[in-house]
């Protein structure tokens, strides 16, 4: 079981203003899905909080164009600047959409809803690609759930370089993981 740094959800509260629910109470029933799984309402306020919201375009912390709730801008992808938060709305849920389809498809095993956010906001932030050739998703497969948390730790750089958000993200989404 993965053991929360005590500072995690002052810092988490703090910094970005929210709050993921949580109880350390076992439900009652839990509910798996296998294939079709949909995100729940803590996965768009985790992404949503982690992502930030520009409505112009920015430089990421890697220096790709990005937009909105860290929508990857692609080369000939145009925008009218700045975007409304309709529209900023409706690339979330497109670039959900693509995470989660990345995840139905590559996921071979039963999922809690929680689980699944967790991964989704993984491959929402690096890609199915990433997700597809990890550690992380040979260890889910193999029902290793308990050693999840920790390969999730191990994706916070950006190059050799670690970030602090990537750093945090990846403990809120261990957290996610992590809960009953």
């Amino acid at each position: 079981m993965l053991s929360r740094p005590p500072m995690l959800p002052l810092v988490r509260t703090l910094i970005f203003g929210f709050t993921l629910l949580h109880s350390d109470a076992v439900p009652d029933k839990v509910e798996f899905c296998k294939g079709n799984c949909k995100v729940d309402g803590e996965y768009y306020t985790l992404v949503r909080s982690m992502e930030g919201f520009s409505p112009f375009v920015y430089p990421d912390a890697v220096g790709n164009s990005t937009v909105c709730f860290g929508h990857l801008v692609h080369p000939g992808e145009r925008f009218a600047i700045p975007m409304t938060g309709e529209q900023c709305e409706q690339l979330l849920e497109q670039d959900s959409a693509e995470a989660q389809r990345g995840v139905n498809q590559l996921v071979k095993v039963n999922l809690i809803v929680h689980q699944y956010d967790s991964l989704v906001d993984f491959t929402f932030n690096l890609g199915i690609g990433l997700l597809k050739r990890s550690g992380l998703l040979k260890k889910v497969n193999a029902g290793q759930h308990e050693q999840v948390p920790s390969e999730l730790l191990k994706y916070n750089h950006a190059g050799a370089k670690i970030l602090p958000g990537l750093t945090i993200r990846r403990h809120l989404e261990a957290e996610l993981y992590s809960r009953p």
